[in-house]
C-alpha cells in the first residue's frame, strides 16, 4: 500500500517532469489556443444562435481548465492581483450582495453576469500570459481578427440576396442569428476591432486585409435596420480617419466632416435610404418631447420611458440597488440602456465600477504614442457610447473586448513595442503613431 508521503513525492515528480517540458507546454499551449479561438467566433458572431451559444459556453470552460493548468504550471506569476481583476472582484460583490438583499422581492440569479466576468477576466489573462516562445506574443489578436474575418464571410455568403437587394428597411440581414440589434451591435464591435488592429500592423497584407474586411463589416450594418448602430458605426470610421491624419495637417479634418455631413443628408434623400430618414425624423421628434405625434419613432420613445423607469427605481434604492434585470420584472421591459440597467439593478456603486471597467483605460493611455493606442481607443468609443441604447453588461463579446482592452493597456513593452524576434514580429509589429 503507498503512504501519503510517497503518493506525494510521485505527484510532485509528475508535475516537475511536465514543467520541464516543453513540448507538452508547447501542445497544451496551442490546444487552449485552438478553443480560445472556437469561443471567440461563437461569442463574437454566433451566440444567438441555438445550439451554438450552449457550445460557446462548453467551448470557454474547456479553454478555461486547459488555460489554467498551463497558466499554474509554467505561467504562476500571471496570477497576480491587477487593477482590473480588483474592479472586476468588487463588481462582482456587488451583484451577489444585490441580488441577497433584494431576495425573494426579485430573485433573478446573477449567474449570467458572474460568467461573463469570468469570461472578460481569463480572456485578459491569456493575452498577457507569457506563452512558451515570445513570438507567439500577439498570437491572441491575430486570432480574434481571424475569428471576426470568418464572421464576415459567413454574413455575406449567407446574405447575398439581402445585400443585392439594397433594401435597407427589411431588417433581413441574419436574422437566423437573433435579434437584429444584437447583431448590428457585433458587426460593428467587429468593424472596430479590425479598423484598430489595421493601425496595429505592421505588415502592408494584413493591414489590407484588415481594413477591408473593418470596411466590409460597416457596409453591412445599415442591412440590419440599427440606426444606433449606423451612428456608431460613423463615429467609428471618423475616429478611426484621424488617426491616419498627420498631425500637422489635422486642421483638415474638420473640413472632411463637413463633407461627410453634406454627403450623409444627400443619402438621406434618396429613396434606399427612406427608412433610416423616417426613423431619424421620428426620433429628433421623439427626443423634443412630440412623443405623441405620429411621427414620432415608437422604439425611441419607448426606450425613453424604460430609461425613466431605470432611473425611478435607481431613486428608490440607490446603494445596493434592486437586483439583476430590476426593470423588466417591475415594469416589463428592459431599460435598453446599460447605465440606467446597471444603476437600478446595483445601485451606484454598481454604476461606478462599472463604467471604470470601460473609461479607466483611457485615462491610462492618454500620453501613449504606441500602435496600441488607436486600437483600445476604437474599441472603447464603441463600448462606450453602445451602453445608451442596449444593455450590454451581461454582453459576453462587449465584456471580452474589455479584457482585451486592459492586456492592451497593461501589457508589458515588449508586446507595446515589438521588441523580440519571431515569425509572428514582422506581421504584428507595432509602430509609433504620429
Amino acid at each position: 500500500m503507498i503512504s501519503l508521503r510517497t503518493l506525494s513525492c510521485q505527484i510532485n515528480s509528475f508535475f516537475k517532469g511536465l514543467r520541464s517540458s516543453s513540448r507538452t507546454r508547447q501542445v497544451i499551449y496551442w490546444i487552449s489556443t485552438f478553443f480560445f479561438f472556437m469561443y471567440v467566433l461563437i461569442f463574437l458572431g454566433f451566440d444567438g444562435l441555438y445550439p451554438f451559444n450552449l457550445i460557446g459556453r462548453l467551448l470557454f470552460f474547456v479553454f478555461l481548465a486547459l488555460g489554467l493548468i498551463y497558466a499554474i504550471l509554467w505561467n504562476p506569476n500571471s496570477f497576480k492581483l491587477r487593477l482590473f481583476v480588483c474592479l472586476y472582484g468588487l463588481l462582482c460583490i456587488i451583484y451577489v450582495v444585490s441580488y441577497v438583499v433584494n431576495l425573494p422581492i426579485n430573485s433573478s440569479s446573477p449567474f449570467t453576469q458572474l460568467s461573463v466576468a469570468l469570461i472578460s477576466v481569463f480572456t485578459f489573462f491569456w493575452i498577457i500570459i507569457e506563452p512558451p516562445n515570445p513570438r507567439y506574443k500577439l498570437l491572441p489578436f491575430f486570432i480574434i481578427a481571424v475569428a471576426s474575418w470568418v464572421f464576415c464571410l459567413y454574413l455575406v455568403v449567407t446574405n447575398v440576396r439581402v445585400l443585392l437587394s439594397f433594401d435597407f428597411g427589411s431588417r433581413s440581414l441574419a436574422v437566423e442569428l437573433g435579434n437584429q440589434n444584437d447583431v448590428a451591435r457585433k458587426i460593428a464591435l467587429s468593424a472596430a476591432y479590425n479598423f484598430g488592429f489595421a493601425i496595429f500592423c505592421s505588415k502592408l497584407i494584413f493591414k489590407t486585409i484588415s481594413n477591408l474586411f473593418a470596411i466590409a463589416f460597416s457596409l453591412l450594418i445599415p442591412f440590419t435596420g440599427s440606426v444606433s448602430n449606423l451612428l456608431l458605426i460613423i463615429v467609428v470610421v471618423l475616429s478611426t480617419i484621424f488617426f491616419y491624419f498627420p498631425k500637422k495637417y489635422r486642421w483638415l479634418y474638420f473640413f472632411f466632416l463637413l463633407i461627410t455631413l453634406i454627403s450623409g443628408i444627400v443619402l438621406l434623400s434618396l429613396d434606399s435610404f427612406a427608412y433610416y430618414r423616417e426613423r431619424l425624423l421620428g426620433i429628433f421628434l421623439s427626443l423634443i418631447g412630440q412623443g405623441d405625434s405620429s411621427l414620432s419613432d415608437a422604439s425611441a420613445t419607448g426606450r425613453l420611458d424604460a430609461l425613466v423607469a431605470s432611473l425611478r427605481l435607481f431613486l428608490d434604492s440607490p446603494l445596493i440597488g434592486n437586483g439583476t434585470f430590476s426593470v423588466q420584472l417591475n415594469f416589463f421591459r428592459m431599460a435598453h440602456n446599460n447605465i440606467g440597467e446597471t444603476l437600478a439593478d446595483y445601485g451606484i456603486f454598481g454604476g461606478i465600477f462599472g463604467e471604470m471597467l470601460i473609461l479607466f483605460p483611457l485615462f491610462r493611455i492618454r500620453h501613449t504614442k504606441n500602435a496600441n493606442r488607436p486600437l483600445i481607443v476604437l474599441l472603447v468609443i464603441y463600448i462606450f457610447i453602445n451602453q445608451f441604447f442596449l444593455v450590454t453588461f451581461n454582453a459576453k463579446a462587449d465584456m471580452m473586448f474589455i479584457g482585451l482592452v486592459w492586456a492592451l493597456e497593461t501589457a508589458d513593452d515588449s508586446l507595446l513595442t515589438g521588441n523580440y524576434t519571431g515569425v509572428l514580429t514582422p506581421i504584428l509589429k507595432t509602430r509609433k503613431v504620429v
